[in-house]
């Protein structure tokens, strides 16, 4: 088992210091690393949900996990309010802080590692509720606190151009049609399909990997309250993740994948979407440093995570 964690985390910190040296060293421009999120965003991450989509397995199984995961961000995100008041500084975005995850560009990733198709599968039925909440509920909010104007229009357009989302649409419509059922009916589709979305996806996690290296930075003088912070997001996300997955066990089958998706929503940084949609100010290097130390915290608690789904 030692052997089999060590091959998936060296590469992960590998690619990390990838990234880390190709700022220090000029090798990537900042505009490079945004292209390569922008790639991944746009590109390969629509394709990994598409083809989880089209070959998910659609039953009342996904509407309950997808509806346990938004009310479990809706409270961690309520408990955000309750609680920032005990932040000396920089609690203006704190409840952003301690609700939502960066599935995107890290859980399907992490998962990935772990259990290929069926763990992004089973992410992906947690992602229905979280992505909604994302688009949905924490980016109008966000943009209400960050001072800008928001209505049903704006909300409605953020969400459809975002390539993530309409993938999954996309791939739930093709799904509930048997599209994923007609594909594996046929040998010779099947194998180029695959072979088409293997060559898109392949690359994905490496490219996050060095793009997240890319963007570590920290400053000693704003690390106690991220820390702090920080502290805040795992007992919420935690308490809050313990009771919705022993609710969603109730009257789903347990199985270890969608356990280990269900310990990654835990374990994983905030939504990088609020950097992305969000108009921080003088908050910036504050959310920017906890987004980076909680990506650092996510990996060495993923050793943790890998130690129960191989086991």
């Amino acid at each position: 088992m030692f052997v089999d964690i060590l091959k998936l985390i060296l590469p992960i910190i590998a690619m990390l210091l990838v990234g880390m040296a190709a700022r220090k060293w000029n090798w990537i421009s900042v505009e490079g690393a945004q292209g390569f999120r922008s790639i991944v965003g746009k590109v390969m991450l629509p394709a990994v949900l598409l083809d989880a989509f089209i070959f998910a397995d659609y039953s009342t199984d996904i509407l309950i996990i997808g509806g346990m995961v938004l009310v479990w961000m809706l409270l961690a995100l309520g408990i955000g309010y309750l609680v920032r008041r005990f932040m000396k500084t920089h609690g203006t975005f704190l409840p952003f802080l301690v609700t939502a995850d960066e599935v995107g560009m890290l859980g399907y990733s992490l998962i990935g590692l772990l259990f290929g198709s069926m763990g992004v599968a089973s992410m992906a039925m947690c992602d229905l509720g979280h992505t909604f909440f994302v688009f949905a509920i924490a980016v109008p909010l966000l943009q209400a606190v960050s001072g800008r104007k928001t209505s049903v229009k704006s909300i409605l357009i953020s969400i459809l151009q975002s390539f993530p989302f309409d993938a999954m649409i996309i791939g739930i419509i093709l799904g509930l049609f048997g599209t994923g059922r007609a594909i594996e009916a046929n040998p010779a589709v099947s194998s180029i399909y695959h072979a088409v979305i293997d060559m898109i996806s392949g690359p994905t996690t490496a490219l996050i990997l060095i793009s997240l290296g890319y963007e570590l930075a920290f400053r000693k003088e704003v690390m106690k309250p991220v820390i702090q912070a920080y502290l805040i997001r795992l007992i919420i996300m935690a308490g809050v993740g313990a009771l919705c997955s022993f609710l969603i066990f109730r009257f789903v089958p347990y199985s270890k994948t969608l356990m280990t998706a269900l310990l990654l929503l835990v374990t994983l940084p905030p939504s990088f979407s609020i950097a992305i949609f969000g108009d921080l100010g003088d908050e910036s290097e504050f959310v920017s440093t906890t987004m980076s130390f909680g990506t650092l915290v996510s990996l060495v608690l993923y050793i943790g995570v890998s130690i129960f789904a191989l086991r």
